[in-house]
């Protein structure tokens, strides 16, 4: 993502606008907690190499067809990318921070499973419980490391 330096330096008439800087933050966002290369994502939604490095540094503006396709690969809908502020004037870039080993292991942990869910009214249902989730969450650090939830004995039917 483009730092502020890079922005300030560039004429007012050809910055980009604080919604596509924003589109741009949620996309990388979600790229990288699923830990996706950007010429991975080129590849996997036909753009040219390159493509989704300049949108997230605000070099390029991407378009619908190709945000929809995007946002089939990361595994959101297209209103992903806009949840934010209302009024284009408090747009702002989101500040990204590179997650930690263990949560991008867990979250990669997660996707295959997800991805292995064949029904798509059973994985839109699960997305929306993590969203739920997710939204009433709140935002304090935990006191301990949770421990890893216990493992379920299967048991074979007779």
């Amino acid at each position: 993502m483009a730092d502020d330096n890079t922005v300030r330096n560039i004429p007012q008439s050809r910055r980009p606008d604080p919604v596509d800087l924003h589109v741009a933050a949620r996309l990388r966002r979600r790229r990288l907690e699923l830990d996706l290369d950007p010429q991975l994502l080129d590849l996997v939604i036909g753009a040219s190499p390159g493509t989704i490095e300049r949108v997230e540094c605000g070099e390029r503006r991407i378009g619908a067809a190709q945000l929809f396709r995007v946002g089939e690969v990361l595994g959101v809908d297209v209103p992903y990318f806009f949840d934010g502020p209302t009024d284009r004037s408090t747009f702002e870039p989101l500040e990204t921070t590179e997650p930690d080993s263990k949560a991008v292991a867990e979250a990669k942990r997660f996707a295959r499973a997800y991805f292995r869910v064949s029904d798509p009214h059973v994985r839109a249902m699960i997305r929306d419980l993590v969203r739920s989730v997710a939204e009433h969450a709140v935002d304090t650090e935990p006191e301990a490391e949770p421990e890893e939830p216990p493992m379920l004995e299967r048991k074979r039917l007779p």
